[in-house]
């Protein structure tokens, strides 16, 4: 798959992209929570579903794995990281991912942060919401820690809010190894701070006392490493049939 785009070819989608999310940026912000709702869970749903036996190549040989450093990487970057430059696996595996943070790193057109929120995180806090606020959601409710005669716990209401993401920076590959992806998220800002509520009724001796806690955080930096190791022989000659059947990833 070596050289199958040209650089003329390559300047085309590179213009064409720009052009379209310019046309469309509200659209799609709008229809991909759409999309994931209606189409995306349905066809998990149903992928788990079919049958497991998977079609493949028949081609057997020596086990060795993706390096995401040429994979997702212009050729000097790659370099750079200790990859080989060399674009093996073709490049419009690179073209699709700047596309796709392109896009993903958008100001949202309500809240001005990335896109990656409209389209994740949002209806993540809309599929677990137990509140009327639209940026919490509870993690716990009326959950009993600890019952005796004289001393009893229950948690009336645990919720999270402000879980914004400000900032990122996802499939960072790894300088020493190329199976190793780097993951970064700033969640929250100095306008919209995460907060933990904590809600419970403390017992003692039959005389309950309602306490309600609140922890507000600076904007949180987490990260996580990821650890993909794909085969280089089962990307490259993976049936295109069987990439929604779950059982054959």
């Amino acid at each position: 798959v070596r050289n199958l785009i040209s650089p003329g070819v390559d300047e085309f989608f590179t213009n064409a992209t720009g052009i379209i999310l310019d046309l469309y940026e509200n659209f799609l912000i709008t229809a991909f929570p759409l999309i994931i709702d209606d189409f995306l869970v349905d066809a998990l749903n149903k992928a788990f579903a079919i049958n497991s036996t998977c079609h493949n190549s028949g081609i057997v040989m020596e086990e060795t794995f993706i390096d995401f450093r040429d994979l997702i990487l212009p050729p000097r970057e790659a370099i750079a990281l200790g990859g080989s430059g060399l674009q093996q696996y073709g490049d419009i595996s690179s073209l699709l991912f700047d596309a796709l943070l392109s896009f993903l790193s958008l100001p949202g057109p309500e809240s001005g942060f990335p896109t990656i929120n409209e389209i994740l995180v949002q209806p993540l806090i809309t599929s677990l919401a137990m509140t009327d606020e639209d940026d919490s959601f509870s993690i716990a409710r009326d959950l009993s820690l600890l019952e005796s005669e004289l001393i009893s716990l229950k948690v009336i209401d645990l919720y999270l809010t402000n879980l914004i993401i400000s900032a990122f920076e996802v499939l960072i590959p790894n300088v020493e190894d190329p199976t190793f992806l780097g993951n970064k998220f700033l969640i929250g800002d100095t306008n919209r701070t995460p907060t933990i509520s904590l809600e419970f009724i403390l017992m003692i001796s039959a005389a309950p006392v309602d306490v309600r806690l609140e922890m507000i955080f600076d904007p949180l930096k987490t990260n996580f490493d990821l650890l993909a190791e794909i085969d280089v022989d089962f990307f490259l000659t993976f049936p295109l049939e069987n990439i929604v059947n779950i059982n054959c990833l």
